[in-house]
This record gives structure tokens, sequence and C-alpha cells, in this order.
């Protein structure tokens, strides 16, 4: 569950429901276009994005970390557009 808000030409900010764990999540890695753009820790479930072009499309996917090194398989993607520049 993925949703992007506060959408501007250059960022967005990027949220997502948490992921259960038997042994515990401990953190979250976020990709951008399939390359890694930033990490959380604990119950974090937010992360600002930013650096992007104006009226560029983009698909954000999320990986939860475990406590002992597991790694779940990414999100469903969400496709997110910034607003395009103005002249």
């Amino acid at each position: 569950g993925l949703t992007s808000s506060n959408i501007t030409q250059t960022s967005f900010t990027l949220s997502w429901n948490a992921s259960t764990d038997n042994v515990g999540v401990t953190g979250y890695e976020v990709f951008r276009n399939g390359t890694s753009v930033g990490t959380t820790n604990g119950s974090t479930r937010t992360l600002n994005i930013t650096g992007l072009t104006a009226g560029a499309n983009y698909s954000m996917t999320v990986r939860a970390r475990d406590a002992i090194g597991n790694v779940s398989a990414a999100s469903s993607p969400l496709a997110v557009s910034t607003q395009s520049a103005t002249t």
C-alpha cells in the first residue's frame, strides 16, 4: 500500500503500510525506478523523495528488512508523476 503526497516539481513524500514479520521489521528500503534512494529505521513509514525532474514519471517500490537480515519481496509499484514546470 504505497501512497504519494505533497507532490511538487522536484519532490514528493512516499508513505506505505506497515509490514509484519515473525522476527520483527527493523526498517524499510525505498527504490525509485529500481535504484535504492533511501532507508528508514524502525516504524518510520514515510520518506521524502527529492532531486526529481519536473514533469517526470517515477516508479516507486519498498522492501522491508527484519532483525536477522531477511528482506521482503518488493511492494507493488506506485507510479508518481511530478508537477510540470511552469513558464
